[in-house]
């Protein structure tokens, strides 16, 4: 197939943009930064910032959109400029009849309103419905706590909140939570490019949703670095991360909290989802695990 791929400067667009090629798509991959920033090859690069409005792609069968702002911090303006309105100009860069695979996130289940939301999952449903409105030839994919080689976000900076050895997660750590190897996205993804299959929203997530300490014990072990866990009860760590956004706010900083509620929820609350639907309707089928997925 003729694939764009969306986001391709980051790490799982990169990742998915790569694996696509070497399975003999013909891919054309687009990021918002210039192609010597790359840190690693992406095949047919071209500088692409979807806030700057639609792009000329050319006749391609697929799209697959991975752009977007992705952060635990920032202004709900930030957020929508790629989230809602990039998507919505990557809609206005192809056909509607263009098969369009949208890499959402799992984050979005976190409320029943999108208004109940943080900025960034807020906005990346907002984007799930402008691209799902716009084509019913679309079929949407959210992972959660995606990992793997080349990620430059959520393992280094869970490395980098140790002092010493130690490290505090809020929550027990006994909460299970579905998380994503990238690999295991990339899979999903060639399976959603599969016109047979059918278009909808699906789960995207490896075989076993460990508890929170399992994860991260067995990561720490995995990279070889000594950790010692200590768990803050849920309401402390919440009411603490209230005081730092209000801090933060107040302070009119411009670099990331060491503590939000957005962190709070996601360590600490138990977040299941389903891939029953993927297995069955799109043949998904979640080689690697926490314990073995390549790092």
């Amino acid at each position: 197939m003729r694939v764009a791929v969306t986001g391709a400067s980051g790490f799982i667009g990169g990742r998915i943009a790569r694996a696509l090629a070497a399975s003999g798509h013909a891919v054309k991959a687009f990021g918002r930064r210039e192609a010597t920033q790359l840190e690693h090859y992406v095949p047919n690069y071209q500088r692409w910032d979807l806030t700057e409005g639609p792009y000329a792609l050319g006749h391609v069968d697929a799209v697959v959109h991975c752009a977007a702002h992705v952060a635990q911090w920032g202004s709900t303006e930030q957020f929508a400029a790629v989230n809602v309105r990039g998507s919505g100009h990557v809609m206005d860069s192809v056909p509607s009849s263009t098969r369009i695979v949208y890499v959402s996130s799992g984050s979005v289940r976190h409320g029943t309103e999108a208004r109940a939301l943080p900025p960034y999952a807020r906005t990346k449903l907002l984007g799930e419905q402008i691209v799902r409105q716009r084509s019913a030839n679309t079929v949407v994919l959210r992972p959660h706590i995606v990992y793997g080689p080349g990620d430059t976000t959520l393992w280094p900076r869970v490395r980098s909140a140790r002092r010493g050895t130690r490290l505090l997660v809020p929550g027990s750590g006994q909460n299970r939570v579905a998380v994503t190897h990238v690999d295991n996205l990339v899979h999903a993804v060639e399976c959603a490019l599969d016109t047979s299959s059918p278009g909808g929203v699906y789960d995207i997530a490896d075989a076993i949703a460990p508890t929170v300490h399992e994860l991260l014990t067995t990561m720490f072990a995995r990279y070889d670095e000594p950790v010692s866990i200590t768990y803050v009860p849920r309401p402390l760590a919440y009411a603490a991360a209230l005081s730092v956004e209000a801090a933060w706010t107040l302070l009119q900083r411009r670099s990331d909290p060491p503590l939000t509620r957005y962190v709070v929820q996601n360590l600490a609350d138990a977040f299941p989802l389903d891939i029953e639907a993927a297995m069955r309707e799109l043949h998904y089928a979640p080689r690697y695990t926490y314990l073995d997925g390549p790092l």
